[in-house]
Parts: C-alpha cells; sequence; structure tokens
C-alpha cells in the first residue's frame, strides 16, 4: 500500500495544481448587465516636441449603471487603463492611454557609454490577453465581483491633432 500511495503522490499534486490554475482564470461574459451603445478610439499627438502620443478609448452606455455595476479598466493594444467619467456626460466613460513616443526623456548621447548611465533602458512587454487589434477587454465589477466582456470591433475616430499653441481669448 506504501508503494501505490507513493506513486499516485506526485500525479494527485500535478493534478490538484493544473486545477486550480485553471479555476483562477477570468472568463469573459457573455451577457452584460447594461447595455453598450458604442465603443471607439482616438489617436492623439501633442503639438510640440515632447508632448506625448497616445489614444483614449470612449465607451457610451444607453443609460446609467446600475448601482451595484462598477467599470474598472479595459485592456485594449496591449495596454491597461482604468476608466474615468465626466460630470457633463454620465453615459461616456474614457480609458486614457499613453504612448512612449515623442515622450520628453531626456536622453544623454555620448561616446564615453559611462555618461550615459542615467538613460533608461526599453522596455519590452508581453501581452495578457490574445486579442485582435480590434477587441478590446472590458474589466467591470458586479456586486463586488470581477468580471470582464470582450468587445468586438472597436472603431477608430480621426486623430485629434492638438495645437502647439494655445490662442489666446479675444
Amino acid at each position: 500500500m506504501n508503494e501505490r500511495f507513493l506513486l499516485m503522490t506526485p500525479f494527485t499534486l500535478i493534478f490538484l495544481l493544473l486545477n486550480f490554475g485553471c479555476s483562477n482564470k477570468l472568463k469573459p461574459q457573455e451577457q452584460l448587465p447594461f447595455k453598450i451603445d458604442s465603443v471607439y478610439y482616438q489617436n492623439w499627438s501633442g503639438g510640440i516636441q515632447g508632448a506625448g502620443t497616445g489614444y483614449n478609448l470612449y465607451l457610451k452606455t444607453s443609460a446609467n449603471l446600475p448601482e451595484n455595476i462598477k467599470l474598472t479598466k479595459v485592456y485594449f493594444k496591449n495596454k491597461e487603463a482604468n476608466f474615468e467619467s465626466k460630470p457633463q456626460d454620465s453615459l461616456l466613460y474614457i480609458a486614457y492611454f499613453k504612448n512612449d513616443l515623442n515622450a520628453r526623456d531626456e536622453l544623454i548621447m555620448h561616446g564615453d557609454i559611462t555618461k550615459e548611465y542615467g538613460n533608461k533602458p526599453s522596455v519590452t512587454v508581453s501581452s495578457k490577453y490574445k486579442l485582435e487589434p480590434d477587441q478590446a477587454l472590458l474589466f467591470y465589477t458586479e456586486n463586488g465581483i470581477e468580471k470582464s466582456h470582450l468587445i468586438e470591433k472597436v472603431s477608430e475616430q480621426q486623430t485629434q491633432q492638438y495645437p502647439k499653441i494655445r490662442k489666446p481669448n479675444h
């Protein structure tokens, strides 16, 4: 009996570990407890060197969310951002994503590499989820339980170019 126990123990442990790993994965919900009218994103670019670039994702609901539901974050184009709502429009939720392009990083370029000590190395981030370029993964809580929903076909709006200098008000 001891031999059988010793042989079964590793298999039992492996089986339990695989099952626990599967139960922790977040499975997207097919049906949302609220209705989405539109989802789109818009690239933006600052008007001056170093102002940065990025994109904003806009989600418009058809009615106010129930008290027990809160939009928390969205995963889109291999990045995560939290949702914000504006008091002027309680049906509109915006997630702000900033890119590293045109960012204001002070690079020290020198022939002596020891003088480039303060430069930040580039960071490669692996994606958490396998999504198509026009898909977003919406995260929300319902009664305190985190859930997710896959949004298909996020459309792109025309790029927003911010001016270099603000015009004075006349």
